[in-house]
């Protein structure tokens, strides 16, 4: 992950759930959990100030964003959250999400143009 949060434990163990459709185990269950472990677990990066960093921020945002009951918005809402995460690398983002999303490389313009 970009923002430095993959290895550490619970994290990993979320996005494993998120992967099964499971409910996220604490702290990934609660925002003041969540919060209460960003705080406070080193393994986060934090800014100067002693917060976590925007990228890291934003990483949270996209796993909760992620498990949305609604499968459109959740996807979206990921995607805006984990291109802020990615701050001035998000085209690399995008462009991977077209690589793995040939679809989404289309505008639909331009496929109705090309099925006349």
């Amino acid at each position: 992950m970009t923002a430095g949060l993959g290895k550490i434990d619970w994290v990993a163990r979320g996005l494993v759930e998120l992967d099964r459709g499971e409910p996220y185990s604490p702290p990934l269950d609660d925002p003041r959990r969540l919060r209460d472990a960003a705080f406070s677990d080193a393994r986060v990066p934090h800014s100067g100030d002693g917060t976590p960093g925007m990228p890291q921020v934003a990483a949270f945002a996209a796993l909760f964003d992620a498990a949305a009951p609604d499968p459109l918005k959740a996807a979206l809402d990921a995607l805006l959250a984990a291109a802020v995460a990615h701050d001035t690398a998000c085209p690399y983002l995008f462009a991977e999400v077209r690589r793995t999303f040939p679809a989404t490389a289309i505008a639909p313009e331009a496929e109705r143009s090309h099925r006349q």
